[in-house]
């Protein structure tokens, strides 16, 4: 079909019908194809955002083969020479047992889980459960693999902390630490760290 110029040509009401027959035609021809364009392009945004996502997204963490955690218990820290009060005693026995978690070797027992325990024992208290016997009578009971038993000892103006790591199944000592530090609050603090990191060194 050739179409007309000008202003009469438009105005002609045959040609006029025929251009827009015409103009019919060719949208119903063009319109399958935009269709598909439209949706191959939606395709590709999709599939540029799911690769964009998996870029941004951190790849799932792999745990080294053989690496177990063992199963904890930290009993509260003896006093031996009542230098320190009830409640920092037991701030610095969570800071312990914090310390052993985040050295990435231990599963530590929730204490609330321990005193549980000693109830249905009928233990007099949480704290008279020092000896070794008790605490792996009550390591055993809580489903633990070790107990960690630690004391602060006090020397004229000098403490240490020392503590035991006892293996359940063969009832021995597995490992042991020995920290020498000053007997203010802050430094306890940092020898229970360093307690956790000599005791995590012996680990295999």
């Amino acid at each position: 079909m050739v179409l007309g110029y000008g202003l009469s040509s438009c105005c002609d009401s045959d040609r006029f019908k025929e251009v827009s027959e015409f103009l019919g035609e060719a949208l119903d021809e063009a319109l399958p194809g935009m269709s598909n364009a439209a949706r191959g392009a939606e395709e590709l945004a999709a599939k540029a955002r799911v690769a964009g996502l998996a870029e941004v997204a951190p790849p799932a963490p792999t745990l080294e083969p053989g690496t177990r955690r063992e199963v904890l218990a930290v009993f509260d820290i003896q006093d031996v020479n009542g230098h320190l009060e009830e409640k920092e005693l037991s701030q610095l026995t969570a800071f312990l047992a914090t310390a052993m978690a985040t050295t990435g070797k231990f599963n530590v027992v929730p204490r609330e889980q321990l005193r549980e325990r000693l109830l249905d024992e009928k233990r007099a208290s949480y704290r008279q459960c020092f000896n070794n016997a008790c605490q792996i009578e009550l390591g055993k009971a809580v489903a633990a693999e070790k107990t960690l038993a630690t004391q602060l000892l006090e020397v004229g103006k000098e403490c240490a902390v020392v503590a035991n790591l006892y293996d359940l199944h063969s009832e021995t000592s597995s490992a042991a630490a020995m920290v020498q530090t000053g007997c203010e609050k802050g430094k306890l603090m940092g020898a229970m760290k360093q307690v956790a990191e000599q005791i995590a060194a012996q680990m295999k």
